[in-house]
C-alpha cells in the first residue's frame, strides 16, 4: 500500500472522529472522572470495570487476569488478516496532590479554555480512550479491522 493509498484510506475514519467528537470526548471525560490511584488502592477495581466494559462494547473477547495488585485487563478484536496488533495502556495514576496545587478538582475533569483537566489525561486514560475510539472508528467506517488487536490494559504501571 502506497503512502497516499494510506491516507486516503485514514482520511473517512479522522472525519468520523471529528464528527463524533463531542462523545470521544464526554468517554474521555468518563475515563477521568473515575478515580483510580494504585498507590493508594482507591477506585481500581471499579476502573478495571470501566476498561473491561468499554473493550466489551467495541466487542472485544474480555478477561481480566489477576496479580498480586490489581487486575489486567485483556481485550482481544479479530481482523482481516492474521496479524494482530498490540497495544498496552495503564488505568492507574499517581496521586493528585498537592490539591492545592490544583485549580480544578482532579477528577473533576472539567473544560477550561478548550483544554481538558483531569489526573490521568495525558497518562495515561486519554491515549487508551484514543485507541478505543480509533479502533471504533476503523470498524465503523469499514466494518472490520485490517489486522487483529489486543488491549492489554494494566493497574499498577
Amino acid at each position: 500500500m502506497s503512502i497516499s493509498t494510506s491516507v486516503e484510506r485514514i482520511e473517512p475514519v479522522l472525519a468520523w472522529i471529528e464528527a463524533q467528537r463531542d462523545a470521544a470526548l464526554a468517554d474521555l471525560q468518563r475515563f477521568c472522572r473515575q478515580p483510580s490511584i494504585s498507590a493508594q488502592g482507591q477506585g481500581m477495581q471499579e476502573m478495571a470495570q470501566l476498561v473491561a466494559e468499554s473493550l466489551r462494547e467495541l466487542g472485544a473477547e474480555t478477561s481480566q487476569v489477576p496479580t498480586q495488585g490489581f487486575p489486567v485487563v485483556v481485550g482481544r478484536l479479530a481482523g482481516e488478516s492474521t496479524r494482530r496488533l498490540a497495544f498496552y495502556d495503564h488505568y492507574d495514576v499517581q496521586p493528585p496532590e498537592p490539591l492545592e496545587a490544583w485549580s480544578t478538582p482532579p477528577f473533576a475533569a472539567a473544560i477550561k479554555d478548550g483544554n481538558l483537566y483531569a489526573r490521568g489525561v495525558a497518562d495515561n486514560k486519554g491515549n487508551l480512550v484514543a485507541r478505543l475510539w480509533a479502533v471504533r472508528a476503523w470498524r465503523e467506517v469499514y466494518g472490520a479491522l485490517p489486522c487483529g488487536v489486543t488491549f492489554l490494559v494494566e493497574g499498577e504501571e
